[in-house]
């Protein structure tokens, strides 16, 4: 999903990577989001609409506890395609989501992410909203030498999702992040783990 820096948010646009780059996704049953038909080719209409209709819509009344999961001041002001990034649209009954690769490393922020993995992960490590999480490169990971694992002391709880890990690849390098756990949310046979992470400005380059 794109949105070129001078459309606004009616001017959303949808497609999927290449067949080569779909072929491990194929391969583990994934047959597309169900309103866009898997093929080449790019939505244009209704694009944005459909995706919000994964989230509560504004006017619910516990719209700004809502916002406040995701860290974001309710009386902030926001567009729809930046929540949509910053919530990943999930929703708690299915796996589905959007992820935002952070392609731009240079600015500080803030933001929540899921610890990938974590309800696999032997007892389900317990951790505390505000223990401090650390990110290490994981590079004997037998599934992705390019992994980034998160941990709290020395307990794995988990993975970055890998599609940001060249973004915490370079923090980790500049030595510009910081986290704590925010909270643990889902169910006890499939608890998901949320980990607030900031990441401080680039230096000015000589």
């Amino acid at each position: 999903m794109r949105r070129s820096s001078a459309a606004s948010d009616s001017e959303v646009t949808f497609r999927y990577f290449s067949d080569d780059a779909l072929a491990g996704a194929r391969d583990e049953g994934f047959v597309g989001y169900p309103a866009f038909a898997l093929r080449a080719g790019e939505w244009s209409n209704d694009v944005l609409e459909t995706f919000m209709r994964r989230l509560p819509p504004r006017k619910r009344s516990d719209f700004p506890r809502y916002l406040e999961t995701l860290r974001i001041d309710p009386a902030a002001k926001f567009t729809d395609f930046a929540l949509l990034g910053a919530s990943e649209a999930k929703l708690p009954s299915d796996g589905f989501s959007i992820i935002d690769p952070l392609d731009d490393t240079d600015d500080d922020r803030e933001m929540v992410i899921e610890a990938s993995g974590y309800r696999h992960l032997a007892g389900c490590p317990l951790v505390s909203a505000g223990e401090v999480v650390s990110f290490e490169l994981d590079p004997e990971n037998p599934k992705d030498p390019e992994a980034v694992a998160i941990r709290t002391g020395c307990e794995l709880v988990g993975w970055v999702n890998r599609l940001q890990t060249r973004a915490f690849r370079q923090w980790l390098a500049d030595d510009r992040l910081s986290a704590v756990v925010d909270r643990l949310n889902g169910t006890v046979e499939a608890p998901r783990l949320y980990v607030f992470v900031s990441v401080s400005k680039a230096s000015s380059k000589k």
